[in-house]
């Protein structure tokens, strides 16, 4: 019920359950003023008219002087500020209403994000594949199965042509196979469509058949470069000149890598160059020095031992490939010029491996660059 402070005349909403039949007193919050309410009593009345509203119960409040009387026995009650605020409070006008999406869009954005998911999975299902065929065929390559590795790469490439990943893993292995020339278009790729680090981009001009380019990009590097990365620049110079026929450029600079780079690369280099040009004594020279330092490398034994044999010394060449026999990448090497030098054709594993080492030649490992690299990720590129 609704009673007024009849000193300030501020509003207060009361229940109407706290007043007894003595009255209540009370003390208004804001002026302190304290006065005394009670139920007024009912009166008879006539009967009206069953449409007029019964009259209120009005609560009229009385002085605190006129009831002192009552006053040890009347209940107190003081108000709370929270209880006028139902009067006091102006009334809030009603919440805007909610706009909704329309739901042709909120369609829309449901199937773009399925999509999304969809294209997200497919990815990572063609990067999970894509890495396996990749790794497979490394692990087959790394244990001297040189033609599972190439039928893994080559089913690969028939689903994703354009992968740079598939593409150098397949121009890397025909160029360790000595078939450059067929290596060319698979490292083009892989140099059109970007993915590799800046330092390798001269190797890779020259792997892709670019000689020209990529002979001035490795010497323009030179300019801005340390000894050792200058050692680094020449050895992979001079090999751009031996894919161009300017061997005896080569031989120069690959000197000059010997002494700038502390590293076998270049001795390698020149021992194979020599061996290339029938050079029996200088191959044997420049490989018997990396052969005191790393006596079980196979690619250093097999191609000391086809100096060897060069120099017409057959059975110390034969030594030479038995002490290398083991399940690497150079195995077919070995197995093969075993083949030839003794002419048992029965050897395990040439047989499997000859049609993917071109000719009935003995065998040599290729040159060597000096910057080698792995295809990057395609979340880093």
């Amino acid at each position: 019920m609704k009673i007024t402070c009849p000193n300030c005349g501020t509003s207060y909403h009361l229940r109407k359950e706290l007043i007894t039949s003595k009255g209540l007193k009370l003390v208004c919050k804001k002026c302190g003023h304290a006065f005394v309410v009670r139920l007024k009593e009912k009166r008879e009345a006539t009967p009206k008219p069953p449409t007029q509203e019964p009259k209120r119960e009005e609560v009229v409040p009385e002085p605190e002087e006129e009831r002192a009387e009552d006053k040890p026995t009347m209940p107190e009650a003081v108000v709370r500020e929270e209880d006028p605020l139902p009067l006091i409070t102006p009334p809030s006008k009603p919440p805007p209403p909610q706009r909704r999406w329309p739901p042709l869009l909120t369609y829309l954005i449901c199937l773009s994000i399925i999509a999304a998911c969809a294209g997200w999975i497919r990815w990572r299902s063609y990067r999970n594949w894509r890495d396996a065929a990749v790794e497979l065929a490394q692990l087959y390559k790394s244990h001297g199965y040189l033609h599972e590795a190439l039928l893994s790469l080559r089913n690969s490439l028939e689903e994703h042509p354009d992968s740079p990943e598939v593409n150098y893993q397949m121009g890397e292995l025909l160029y360790l196979l000595g078939r450059r020339e067929e290596a060319i278009p698979f490292f083009k790729k892989v140099l059109h469509n970007g993915g590799f680090p800046s330092e390798a981009k001269g190797s890779l001009m020259l792997l892709a058949g670019e000689l020209d380019a990529g002979v001035r990009w490795l010497s323009q590097r030179m300019a801005s470069s340390d000894n050792e990365t200058k050692g680094m620049l020449l050895n992979d110079i001079a090999l751009g000149e031996i894919f161009a026929r300017r061997e005896p450029d080569a031989w120069g600079d690959l000197k000059k890598a010997q002494g700038l780079w502390p590293s076998p690369v270049p001795r390698f280099n020149l021992g194979t160059l020599a061996l290339q040009q029938a050079d029996g004594p200088s191959c044997v020279q420049q490989l018997e020095s990396l052969r005191q330092e790393f006596p079980g490398n196979p690619l250093i034994l097999n191609n000391l031992a086809l100096c060897y044999a060069l120099l017409g010394e057959k059975d110390k060449a034969t030594f030479l490939l038995n002490s290398a026999v083991d399940h690497s990448l150079y195995s077919p090497y070995i197995w093969k010029n075993l083949a030839i030098l003794t002419g048992n054709q029965l050897i395990p594993l040439y047989q499997a491996e000859a049609d993917e080492i071109k000719g009935d030649d003995l065998a040599a490992v290729p040159y060597v660059f000096a910057f080698s690299w792995k295809v990057a990720p395609e979340e880093e590129r």
